[in-house]
């Protein structure tokens, strides 16, 4: 189990070090993630919930220009957390608010 991180440990530090190196050459891009651990017997009510509630206001917010892009991953084996989602903006102000902007699009 420890392995894994390892490997996913240098991986990421393999994309950091060629981000950097190439911070001239494109345009900087933050991401703002959050993991959940669920429950495995209502893990799938999440989905639900991303789906009917989180992915309008995030496609919308994508389609506006707010946001450069957002995901959502589900995470079956391994591992306490289960589902990841993400947005990704050109600062890290533009994360903070366009995490304000989804709540309030959604409620």
């Amino acid at each position: 189990m420890h392995n894994q991180y390892k490997y996913i440990g240098g991986v990421l530090l393999g994309l950091f070090s060629m981000t950097c190196m190439a911070q001239d050459e494109s345009p900087q891009t933050f991401v703002y993630s959050t993991y959940h651990v669920c429950d495995v017997a209502t893990q799938t009510r999440l989905d639900d919930v991303v789906e009917q509630f989180d992915k309008p206001a995030m496609d919308k917010a994508v389609e506006d220009g707010r946001m450069t892009a957002w995901g959502y991953y589900t995470h079956m084996t391994g591992g306490p957390w289960r589902r990841l989602q993400f947005h990704t903006a050109p600062t890290i102000e533009a994360l903070i608010e366009n995490q304000q902007y989804v709540f309030a699009e959604i409620y």
